[in-house]
């Protein structure tokens, strides 16, 4: 889903996420390991997600909002994306993973978090933000995302057949005009 900014919302901005530290990137991770683990166990999902973070430091981030007792109440990942709409290159936000503790869902955190997010990164400049989820569709319209079409699909690796082993081999030179082919068509429908 995509949202593009403009000067009239009716989203009210009254919580504002803050960056996890390694102790939140914990209790995020705890949180949310039911839903994502992807059959990995508890450590190494963790350890996913924090391997991601450290090899990618100014593109990703995990964000949260704590309640009163200090403890977490709803986090997700942002990542630093640049997109080509209508020709023009924009700066943009992508939100994933959206988590709000069970305990507060239906209180508006999940709002709170998704436009503080959507608040700071216009101040930074961001053009556009796109949220992704397969999930909660027209809860995400009523704050103005759009559907957008998924382009790219992911599985895990538990996922994959295995009758046939997958072979690999290093890219050469005889294989470059193939990808610069595939390179193009997948940039033509990735274009908004």
């Amino acid at each position: 889903m995509h949202h593009a900014r403009s000067d009239k919302t009716d989203m009210d901005v009254g919580i504002h996420p803050i960056a996890l530290d390694d102790e939140g990137i914990g209790e995020a991770c705890e949180q949310t390991f039911d839903l994502w683990h992807q059959g990995l166990d508890r450590a190494r999902y963790e350890q996913r997600l924090r391997d991601s973070f450290a090899r990618l430091p100014q593109e990703m981030r995990y964000v949260g909002v704590r309640d009163r007792t200090r403890a977490l109440a709803a986090s997700a990942r942002l990542l630093s994306l640049r997109l080509c709409v209508g020709g023009q290159p924009s700066d943009a936000t992508g939100i994933a993973a959206v988590f709000v503790r069970p305990d507060l869902r239906g209180l508006g955190w999940g709002r709170g978090l998704i436009a503080g997010i959507l608040a700071e990164s216009e101040q930074m400049g961001a053009g556009y933000a796109l949220l992704f989820s397969d999930i909660g569709r027209r809860y995400y319209e009523r704050m103005g995302f759009a559907a957008a079409l998924a382009l790219d699909w992911a599985a895990g690796v538990s996922d994959v057949p295995r009758r046939h082993e997958l072979s690999l081999r290093q890219a050469g030179p005889a294989d470059i005009a193939q990808m610069i082919q595939v390179f193009n068509k997948r940039a033509e429908r990735s274009v908004l």
